[in-house]
């Protein structure tokens, strides 16, 4: 935008030398000079206000998304740990329970279901607990190859559980960033286990990559899944948006922030019936969350 305005400054100060020449001289042709420039002034006002609404756009989306994330964190923190204390004494007499009664019970089968049902609603309340902790916590010198091998032992079992191959691609040399680790590991396992839900029950491929982007690293998660379909995918970091049918929505929007509050960004890459890829591009030093989306929004 910046070349645009230089660009044309420079053309207008010709148009108007031209015009003056003109009525002074009568020269064949400069007339067509003219509407030549004025043209070339015309587009770039108008790819001027395109990329200057595309920004906008793109703003009000952020500052959207933003929002309704702050909206979510106070409601986690006046709710959900009112929710969980009651909830944790009801688990614990449930264990009680099943280790007085005989596993061929009829009644073994509904403690079995109650205590299900009480892990997916503990994991709801994680989340939303997670949403009121995005406030940024203690930076950190990590070397990236020994948490992403603790990130895949911890999703290990899963991934075998599931018949998925899950897989790490990392450079020779090691790489290391000042970043939040927990934070960080916390959208990983989210993204590797979004690849693994949406593989499903077919075999696949997950595969968690590192890349050295000189002042910069590049972390994929790649699937083998179904992809992304086009009318989801400009809605999938929006919170509360989901297609599975047991999810809280808040899985990507969470992460997205993390990674943004941490000056990076975080962008997908999809094709329907052959895969996905999240790409986190963080700094080795970071830098504020508004320049990070204001680069991000620039590329």
């Amino acid at each position: 935008m910046l070349r645009f305005s230089k660009l044309s400054y420079i053309l207008l100060i010709v148009l108007l030398f031209t015009s003056v020449t003109q009525m002074f001289y009568a020269i064949p042709g400069l007339s067509y000079v003219c509407l030549f420039l004025l043209l070339v002034l015309l587009m770039l006002r108008i790819l001027s206000d395109k990329a200057q609404r595309a920004v906008q756009r793109a703003l009000q989306a952020s500052m959207r998304r933003t929002e309704q994330l702050e909206t979510v964190s106070q409601m986690a923190a006046s709710v959900a740990h009112e929710v969980r204390n009651p909830m944790t004494s009801v688990q614990g007499f449930l264990q009680l329970m099943s280790r007085e009664i005989q596993p061929e019970h009829a009644h073994a089968m509904y403690l079995k279901v109650m205590e299900e049902d009480l892990k997916r609603i503990s994991t709801i309340i994680t989340e939303y607990l997670n949403v009121s902790r995005i406030t940024g916590g203690m930076l950190e010198e990590v070397e990236l190859g020994p948490l992403l091998h603790n990130t895949c032992a911890l999703l290990q079992s899963e991934a075998n559980l599931r018949g998925i191959a899950l897989t790490l691609d990392l450079p020779p040399d090691s790489l290391s960033i000042t970043v939040e680790p927990n934070g960080l590991k916390q959208v990983l396992i989210n993204l590797a286990r979004n690849a693994m839900e949406a593989i499903g029950e077919n075999s696949g491929t997950v595969t968690l990559s590192l890349e050295d982007k000189g002042d910069s690293v590049c972390l994929k998660i790649t699937d083998t899944g179904p992809g992304i379909s086009a009318r989801d995918l400009p809605r999938i970091f929006n919170p509360f948006y989901t297609t599975k049918a047991t999810g809280t929505g808040l899985g990507l929007a969470i992460s997205k922030r993390i990674i943004e509050e941490g000056g990076g960004t975080m962008t997908v890459q999809t094709e329907e019936g052959r895969g996905t890829t999240f790409f986190l591009h963080l700094p080795k030093h970071p830098f504020s969350p508004r320049d990070a989306f204001r680069r991000s929004v620039e590329k």
